[in-house]
C-alpha cells in the first residue's frame, strides 16, 4: 500500500416519521421498491432496512438506504444511518415535522452527518401558501440545531413533481463532500442475513473502512469463526473487490444464516479487540432528563445494540443539554475503535437520549474525579499533532514521508518531526514508516499463521513465503512485504530461506514411526535412481496415502535429500547430481546436447530426460538453443 489512497463511494439515507413516504421516495428515485417483506406491503411500513443503487443526474451511482420510521423499529434505523454521507429528511407536506422526525435528525446529528437535504412529500396534499409555512417551520428548526442553509426540496413521488430537483440538490451536495479515506482494514457491520438456495449465507451492510475481495478470508465477530468470501456483489452486480463506502452483499457459505447474530461484525482477523468497558465524550440532548452516575442505559453502535451502566467521571449528575466524559461498562462486549460514535438510550421509556464518541476501549485504569486522568482524556480528545499522524500511519502502512506529507498537508520537515516525537510508536523500514500497532498486529498475525501452519503440516520446515503475503499481507505490495520481512528476520526470531518462512531453531517433528518411513522412501528412490516410479505406485508400496507420502517428500525436499524437477517428479539429490555431471561433460566435450543424446546418455525416456533438462535450464545451468542445448 505505501501511498495514501483516496476514494468517493457514498451511502444516502432517508430518514423520518412513519408514513410520510420515504419508501414511496426511495423508490420514485431509484424504481425498486425498497420493502422486501410481505408484512412490511401489507402494513405500509417499513420494518427492515430497504436498498437500492441510485444514479444521479451526472450518471454517477450511489447507495440509497430506506430506514424504517416507527418508533418501534428504531433500532433498525439506527443499524442503517451509522454509514451514511447524506441524509434525506422525509417530511409529509400535510404533517410537518413529528416525533420520529425529530428523533432521525437527533440521531444523524449525534452521529455527525451534517449532509441534509430536507424532502417535503406530498405536497399535492396541500396548497402553496401552508408548503410556505411548514417550510418556514422547518428551516427555523433546523437552523436550531444546527443545520444552516439545509436544501428543501417539495416532492409529490407519485406525480414525480420535483423529483429532478432532489436529484440535481443531491447531485450538489455530494459534490461538497469531502474525499473519504479508505483506510486499510476492512470492517463491515451486517445488518441483514439470509440463505439463498445453491449459494448458502448472504451478508449485507456498509462497509465502514478497507477492501473485501473475492476469496479473502475475513473474521466474523463475536463468533471468531474464519470465513471466506465466495463472491461480492455492490449494487447488485458482480464485482471483484468492494471498497470503503459502498454498500455491498458478500456470498459467505461456510456459515450458517443463525451464526450471524444481531450485531456481527466482518473484520481483518484480529483487528479489533472486543471490550467491555469504553470511555467517551458524552452530550445529553437538550430536551432529556438529567442523568445519574451508574444510570442503565441502552448503547448502539452500528448493527451492534448493548444494554450498559453509564459511568459519570466529572460529576454525580449530567444535566439536560450538557456534555461529559464518561465511561460505560458493558453487559456484553462489544467491537469498536477510537473515533466511533454511539447513541444511547434510555431503558424505559425507550428514547433516544444523546451520543457519544469513543476516546478510549482500552477501559483501563478509569478514574471518576481524578484532575489529572481528565486532562488525560482532553488530550486523547483534542489529538495532538503526534497522535493524529499515529491514526494516520495506523491507515497507511508502509508510507513514505513524501506520501504522508501528502496526506496531512505538511512539509517534509515537519512530518520528520512528528516521527521524532513519536520515538518508539513509529518504525522506519527501508525508507517506509509503520506504527507500532500495526508492527505488531502484522508480527501476531505472521506469528500465528506459521505456528498454525507448522501444527497442521509438522514434517514441513517452513511455510510458502507468497502464501503467508497473501494471507496476512495483501495489503502490502512485494516489495514493503519483503522490506518487513528483512526486520522480521532480524528482530523476530523467523527465517526466510528461498521461498519459505519458518521459525528459527525450529525442527520438524519426527517419531519413530515417521523415521522409518523416511527411510523405505529414500532407499526406494535409491534403488529406482533416474527413473523413478509415480506417487501413487510409491504409495502402494508404502501403504500409506499419496497426500501423506507428498507430506514426507515435501519434508525431504527442505532437507535438500530430494529435488523436485518437474510435476510429481522428484529425484534424490545424489542421484540428481550425478546425472547433472554427465549432462555437463558430453557438451564440455561435444559443443552441446540433443534430446535424443542426453536420453542414451541418462538411459531413460523422454517422459524423465525432457523435465530434467528443463530443470537445468531453470538453474541456469544449461541453455536451450533451437533443438539443443549448451551450457549457460
Amino acid at each position: 500500500m505505501g501511498d495514501f489512497i483516496k476514494m468517493s463511494f457514498y451511502i444516502v439515507g432517508t430518514a423520518g416519521h412513519i408514513d410520510h413516504g420515504k419508501t414511496e421516495l426511495s423508490k420514485t428515485l431509484t424504481g425498486i421498491m425498497t420493502d422486501r417483506l410481505k408484512e412490511e406491503q401489507n402494513r405500509g411500513i417499513s420494518i427492515q432496512l430497504g436498498f437500492a443503487p441510485l444514479v444521479l443526474s451526472d450518471g454517477s451511482k450511489v447507495g440509497l438506504v430506506d430506514v424504517p420510521g416507527h418508533e418501534r423499529f428504531i433500532r433498525q434505523m439506527l443499524a442503517g444511518v451509522g454509514g451514511m454521507d447524506i441524509i434525506l429528511l422525509v417530511i409529509a407536506a400535510d404533517e410537518g415535522i413529528m416525533p420520529q422526525t425529530k428523533e432521525h435528525l437527533d440521531i444523524a446529528n449525534l452521529l455527525g452527518i451534517k449532509n441534509l437535504i430536507v424532502v417535503l412529500t406530498k405536497k399535492d396534499l396541500v396548497d402553496d401558501e401552508w408548503l410556505e409555512l411548514v417550510k418556514d417551520d422547518i428551516k427555523i428548526y433546523l437552523e436550531e440545531r444546527g443545520y444552516k442553509n439545509t436544501p428543501i426540496i417539495a416532492v409529490d413521488s407519485i406525480s414525480k413533481t420535483g423529483i429532478n430537483d432532489l436529484k440535481a440538490a443531491l447531485n450538489t451536495e455530494i459534490k461538497k463532500l469531502p474525499t473519504k479515506e479508505k483506510g486499510v482494514f476492512p470492517r463491515l457491520p451486517i445488518d441483514r442475513a439470509f440463505s439463498l438456495t445453491g449459494f448458502g449465507t448472504i451478508i449485507t451492510g456498509t462497509l465502514w473502512s478497507g477492501e473485501i475481495k473475492v476469496g479473502d478470508t475475513l473474521e466474523l465477530l463475536p463468533h471468531k469463526k474464519q470465513v471466506k468470501v465466495r463472491n461480492i456483489q455492490v449494487h447488485g452486480e458482480d464485482k471483484p473487490i468492494a471498497e470503503a463506502g459502498q454498500r455491498v452483499a458478500l456470498n459467505i457459505p461456510d456459515i450458517a444464516v443463525k451464526d450471524v447474530v444481531t450485531g456481527s461484525l466482518l473484520i481483518k482477523e484480529h483487528f479489533i479487540k472486543p471490550t467491555y468497558k469504553i470511555v467517551t465524550y458524552f452530550s445529553l440532548l437538550g430536551d432529556k432528563k438529567a442523568l445519574k452516575n451508574r444510570q442503565k442505559v441502552r448503547l448502539y453502535l452500528g448493527t451492534t445494540e448493548v444494554l450498559g451502566r453509564l459511568i459519570l467521571l466529572e460529576n454525580d449528575s449530567l444535566e439536560s443539554g450538557n456534555s461529559m466524559f464518561c465511561a460505560f461498562y458493558l453487559d456484553k462486549a462489544i467491537n469498536c475503535t477510537k473515533g466511533d460514535r454511539i447513541i444511547v438510550r434510555t431503558q424505559t421509556p425507550m428514547e433516544t437520549i444523546g451520543g457519544a464518541t469513543i476516546i478510549d476501549t482500552e477501559g483501563k485504569h478509569i478514574k471518576r474525579k481524578n484532575k489529572e486522568y481528565i486532562q488525560l482524556l482532553e488530550r486523547k480528545m483534542a489529538g495532538s499533532p503526534e497522535e493524529t499522524f499515529l491514526d494516520s500511519l495506523i491507515d497507511t502502512p508502509m508510507a513514505t514521508k513524501e506520501s504522508l506529507s501528502k496526506l496531512l498537508e505538511m512539509s517534509i520537515d515537519s512530518i520528520l518531526e512528528l516521527i521524532e516525537n513519536c520515538g518508539d510508536e513509529v518504525i522506519l523500514i527501508k525508507n517506509n514508516y509503520l506504527a507500532k500497532s500495526t508492527y505488531d498486529y502484522f508480527k501476531n498475525n505472521m506469528m500465528n499463521y506459521i505456528n498454525q501452519y507448522l501444527e497442521k503440516h509438522p514434517l514441513r520446515q517452513g511455510v510458502p513465503k507468497e502464501e503467508i503475503r497473501t494471507k496476512v499481507f495483501s495489503s502490502l505490495t512485494s516489495k514493503e512485504y519483503n522490506n518487513l520481512l528483512f526486520l522480521f528476520e532480524e528482530k523476530e526470531g523467523i527465517m526466510v530461506k528461498g521461498d519459505s518462512i519458518s521459525l528459527v531453531n525450529y525442527k520438524p517433528i519426527i517419531n519413530e514411526k515417521t523415521a522409518s518411513i523416511i527411510q523405505k522412501i529414500e532407499r526406494l528412490y535409491a534403488k529406482d535412481g533416474f527413473n523413478t516410479r509415480s506417487l501413487e505406485e510409491y504409495a502402494t508400496l508404502l501403504k500409506i496415502n499419496k497426500k501423506d507420502l507428498f507430506e514426507y517428500i515435501q519434508h525431504l525436499q527442505q532437507q535438500e535429500i530430494f529435488i523436485k524437477i518437474g510435476e510429481e517428479l522428484f529425484l534424490l539429490n545424489t542421484v540428481f547430481a550425478a546425472n547433472k555431471e554427465k549432462i555437463i561433460n558430453f557438451i564440455k566435450k561435444e559443443g552441446s546436447i540433443k534430446l535424443s543424446e542426453a536420453r542414451d546418455i541418462l538411459d531413460s525416456s523422454r517422459k524423465y530426460v525432457l523435465p530434467f533438462l528443463e530443470y537445468l535450464d531453470y538453474k541456469k545451468i544449461t541453455k536451450r538453443q533451437d533443438d539443443v542445448r549448451i551450457l549457460f
